[in-house]
């Protein structure tokens, strides 16, 4: 796509210079005067084309955005799909993150084990020997 862009730049360049020739040839302005009209159109292509290149990276931008929260969003109806089968099924629910800290606090757990769990690993709660297990999976 770059190659493509400087070719047809490079072709705008050269067939803008020959207009700018006839131009000259047809009124009689001055090589100067005729200078300045040319790069007054390159730099005026030139500012066309990096506002297309910013308009293109935001709309690249908006879509990854738009894609990453339908994704999101699906896996958080998947997540609450499941957290309302397990508080249906299980007597305590402990919510934890990707680190096995709790996020959420179950009153019942609290109570069971006598202190907090919010913010603890769970895996200050499990055996020692069943540790190694729990972060392989």
């Amino acid at each position: 796509f770059h190659r493509l862009s400087v070719f047809v730049f490079f072709s705008w360049c050269s067939w803008c210079a020959s207009e700018v020739v006839q131009m000259q040839r047809v009124t009689g302005f001055s090589s100067s005067t005729m200078l300045i009209l040319l790069t007054l159109c390159v730099l005026a292509l030139l500012g066309a084309w990096r506002q297309e290149q910013f308009v293109r990276s935001q709309w690249r931008q908006r879509q990854t955005i738009e894609e990453q929260g339908e994704k999101l969003s699906e896996r958080s109806a998947t997540a609450c799909g499941m957290q309302a089968v397990a508080e249906r099924f299980c007597a305590s629910v402990l919510s934890v993150r990707d680190d096995f800290r709790v996020c959420v606090e179950d009153v019942s757990v609290s109570a069971l084990l006598g202190h907090s769990t919010l913010g603890r690993s769970l895996l200050d709660f499990v055996e020692p020997t069943d540790r190694g297990r729990l972060a392989a999976a």
